[in-house]
């Protein structure tokens, strides 16, 4: 669990690396997240999810860890699926597609065999 201490570092270094002309409302909104979730987890000084923190950081152009200020804000188990999803940010959506009917497959075959 995160500190109140580390969620308010997180959202001053967010405001910091932010464009100032841009409203948080129209950055969140860029980012494909909910702006009342995200407008909640900031007025009580929380650390969005690990998916949420990728989002934002792409829409402020920096990697994760100039938002997280290098500090050990996410657990570990969090940083694979981070790195993934980074990752998948910038695939092209035909692979996402085969991706998705492999794993698909694998699940009906996984299905299969225990019956």
């Amino acid at each position: 669990m995160n500190s109140i201490e580390d969620g308010y570092l997180f959202w001053k270094q967010f405001d910091a690396l932010r464009d100032p002309n841009t409203t948080l409302k129209a950055l969140i909104n860029d980012s494909g997240l909910n702006y009342e979730l995200i407008k909640v987890q900031r007025s009580l000084n929380r650390i969005p999810k690990v998916y949420e923190v990728a989002r934002l950081a792409a829409c402020l152009n920096v990697p994760v860890e100039f938002l997280l200020q290098e500090k050990e804000l996410i657990s570990t188990s969090h940083r694979s699926r981070l790195k993934i999803y980074q990752a998948l940010q910038h695939v092209d959506t035909s692979i996402l597609e085969s991706v998705r009917l492999m794993v698909e497959n694998r699940d009906k075959l996984e299905m299969e065999s225990l019956s």
